[in-house]
């Protein structure tokens, strides 16, 4: 068997590749057109599993921000027939639905990810310099979200069922957003295949 040899270090730094098949939505242009003339985009997810109420953390969101001058994202993995559902088929007029949408490709065009602290999204959107809003109450998201509150990154709602939307404060306080690029910037210091490689040889 072959020794592994560690990615290149372009590679390395380097984010990890998207799903190259991923067939983008007709609104896809319109959102990336609106960050280039400064309408703000977020995006709101339940994570891959807790997804079944989404009455918890999507709906609020939807809500809160219906009459807001932005445009809101709601990602569900299996599809968005389950987020008209949960609407009673209101879907404001700022909303963009999606199914499957690799986050490495939107996370990009977006100024605040609405998550429940599933390690995954709160790990996506700092290696991407967005800022959070999380709220969730099972398995890692309470620490999660803790770590989101404690380093700055954004607002630990400390609740998997908000009654508002913390949006508007993380839009609002660019110090936010400053330490969502300076996690992001920790985030390129550091060469994990090389600590593993290391690891690996001195077991």
């Amino acid at each position: 068997m072959p020794a592994w040899t560690p990615p290149t270090p372009s590679a390395r730094r380097s984010l990890p590749s998207t799903d190259s098949d991923f067939e983008r939505p007709g609104w896809w242009d319109g959102l990336s057109d609106g960050r280039t003339d400064g309408r703000t985009a977020v995006v709101v997810t339940q994570g891959a599993v807790e997804n079944g109420d989404l009455s918890q953390l999507v709906v609020p969101t939807l809500r809160a921000l219906a009459d807001a001058d932005v445009t809101v994202v709601a990602a569900r993995p299996d599809g968005s027939d389950m987020v008209r559902a949960a609407m009673d088929g209101g879907i404001p007029a700022n909303v963009r639905l999606a199914g499957f949408v690799p986050f490495g490709q939107l996370l990009p065009l977006a100024d605040v990810l609405v998550a429940n602290a599933g390690y995954g999204g709160v790990r996506t959107a700092l290696r991407h310099g967005l800022p959070l809003v999380v709220g969730g109450e099972t398995e890692d998201k309470p620490e999660a979200a803790a770590r989101v509150e404690w380093s700055g990154t954004g607002v630990n709602l400390r609740t998997a069922c908000p009654e508002a939307s913390a949006v508007d404060e993380v839009l609002g306080d660019p110090r936010y957003r400053k330490r969502a690029s300076e996690t992001q910037g920790q985030f390129d210091q550091y060469r994990p295949f090389e600590v593993i490689a290391e690891t690996v040889e001195q077991a």
